[in-house]
Order: C-alpha cells, then sequence, then structure tokens
C-alpha cells in the first residue's frame, strides 16, 4: 500500500466564518472562591472564551447555551457570561469526579449552540487528574 498525504500547522484554523472560535482556555480550583476546601482536590474549573463567528452579533439577551460532556466523572455549574470589552462569550463549569484509573485521561467537550444550531467550534480537552497542592491561608504583615 501507497498513501500520499499531507500535514499543515498553521495559527489560523480554516473553520467557516460562521462558527465562534476557541480564543482561550483556563483552569484552577472547582468551586465558588471561599468553598475550595469543599472541593475534592482534583476537581477543576474550566474557563473557556470563544470569539468571532456567529457570537459576534449576540448579546446576553440570546438564547445561547453551553454543552458541556465529560467521558467520566460529573460537569458542574456550567454557564455562561458575555465579555462586553471584546464582544465573545465566556463558559465556565467544574468537572469533579473519579479518575479513569491508569493514566486515561477524562475527555471533556463543549460547545455553545442555540436550539438546534451550534455556534462554535468544539472546544476538547484531555484532563488528566491530579491533586492540587493545598491552600496556604495568606497572612497580612502590618505596614509601618
Amino acid at each position: 500500500w501507497r498513501f500520499n498525504y499531507r500535514l499543515r500547522w498553521t495559527d489560523q484554523v480554516g473553520l467557516s466564518d460562521d462558527l465562534a472560535r476557541v480564543v482561550a482556555t483556563r483552569t484552577g480550583r472547582a468551586g465558588e472562591p471561599g468553598t475550595y476546601a469543599d472541593q475534592a482536590p482534583i476537581a477543576r474549573k474550566f474557563v473557556i472564551d470563544f470569539e468571532g463567528g456567529a457570537l459576534a452579533h449576540r448579546d446576553h439577551s440570546d438564547n445561547i447555551e453551553i454543552r458541556v460532556n465529560a467521558s467520566s466523572g460529573e460537569i458542574v455549574n456550567p454557564y455562561l457570561r458575555q465579555i462586553e470589552a471584546t464582544g465573545g462569550w465566556r463558559a465556565f463549569f467544574d468537572w469533579t469526579g473519579q479518575a479513569p484509573g491508569g493514566s486515561d485521561p477524562v475527555e471533556l467537550r463543549c460547545v455553545l449552540a442555540e436550539g438546534e444550531s451550534v455556534l462554535s467550534e468544539t472546544w476538547t480537552y484531555a484532563y488528566v487528574p491530579q491533586r492540587l497542592p493545598p491552600m496556604q491561608p495568606t497572612i497580612a504583615e502590618p505596614h509601618d
């Protein structure tokens, strides 16, 4: 058998201009500020920024929804906020649960939609659960 193919890497993905793109991903401790001690040590918060495409001229009154799933564990508190400064949208959710075992990652997927219409590319992430170090209390030093 002979195969011929070409691979390309660019900083601009050749997606439809109709789909919003993922422009940033952040992760940290799950839960609301002040509740971190109550969260499982492997639970994580994910924050994803989407911009452009079908989201460019939408506002918070539109029926845009976040659709998130995980190959194992549970998605908790998914919600979406518009970023007024950029016109983009920020998706938030927490993942909690048990590690799948071995070195298998939890496969996460997130997309923004309105009814049957998909508005964004699909964000995918392979999360290998690991414990975060415990939070250390911050003690302010008096200033003279």
